[in-house]
């Protein structure tokens, strides 16, 4: 579970940051739309991931309520309001959820740390 997390976090933080630049340096917007579908795929596998294996989706954690606003927004999808809303937080919804797995990350190591004692 510890690989896991650490390539999600890392790969989280490398596209974000490099999707970031690239839009910067070429201000192109059809890059934006790449990067939505590309970092929200690779967040959506992990999500699933996470759902599968029962990690870290206790009643209490931040990972469950972020799971539930994104099934809330995917099911606004058909209506046409889940497309408008992740239009404008995708890139806040991208930073909360790697935020999530640093929090998940650092939660571990403190296990790990605790169970050295």
């Amino acid at each position: 579970m510890k690989r896991f997390k650490l390539i999600e976090f890392y790969n989280s933080v490398l596209l974000i940051t490099g999707f970031f630049i690239s839009w910067l340096i070429s201000s192109d917007n059809s890059l934006l739309l790449t990067a939505y579908f590309t970092i929200g795929a690779v967040h959506i596998v992990g999500m699933l991931v996470h759902a599968a294996n029962k990690w870290f989706t206790n009643r209490s954690s931040l990972r469950l309520y972020y799971h539930w606003l994104i099934t809330i927004l995917i099911l606004l999808v058909p209506f046409g309001f889940g497309l408008f809303i992740l239009l404008y937080t995708a890139p806040v919804l991208a930073i909360i959820y790697t935020i999530i797995c640093k929090l998940e990350i650092n939660a571990l190591q403190l296990k790990e740390l605790v169970h050295l004692k």
